[in-house]
């Protein structure tokens, strides 16, 4: 399986933000042997520095909750080898909670945007782990975006001349 997840908060300075993620992936690589491959991460539109951590077993998985606890994450992201995408974000008492939230699948940019949380790789793809109905409906939306965007870009046009 693998692990999306960051040391970053929105509320801490950069520096902080960058010593912590420096942290969770030396941490990572001790504990576990794995090397995070960095990543974009969107959550609840905020951008942020994750990382993919492949090949997580269940002492892994272990060890990151742990990680997450630490620099008080409020959610991360599991995929399994089925691709399934499972949240574990913490409820109203601090207790973590998991919920199945769909396939792990690549998205354009429009369609992942339509999303609370999505990641970006840095070869430019995108990914989000959501239902069928979810992700057609995001289809819908983005391209109904993009249609009003391409009648702005007529009209701005049409105004130039």
């Amino acid at each position: 399986m693998k692990v999306i997840m960051t040391a970053s908060r929105k509320d801490n300075a950069a520096h902080i933000n960058a010593e912590n993620n420096a942290a969770l992936l030396a941490t990572v690589q001790d504990k576990l042997g794995i090397t995070g491959e960095p990543v974009k991460g969107y959550w609840k539109g905020e951008p942020e520095n994750s990382f993919i951590f492949h090949g997580v077993n269940l002492r892994g998985l272990l060890v990151l909750i742990h990680l997450a606890g630490e620099y008080k994450q409020d959610a991360f992201l599991i995929v399994r080898d089925d691709k399934r995408g499972i949240l574990w974000s913490r409820d109203d008492y601090g207790t973590w909670i998991s919920e199945d939230i769909g396939d792990w699948q690549q998205v354009s940019s429009h369609v992942a945007r339509m999303f609370d949380g999505y990641t970006a790789d840095r070869s430019g793809r995108f990914f989000v782990a959501c239902t069928k109905a979810e992700r057609a409906a995001a289809e819908r939306r983005s391209m109904g975006l993009l249609s009003l965007m391409q009648i702005e870009t007529a009209a701005y046009a049409d105004m130039a001349v």
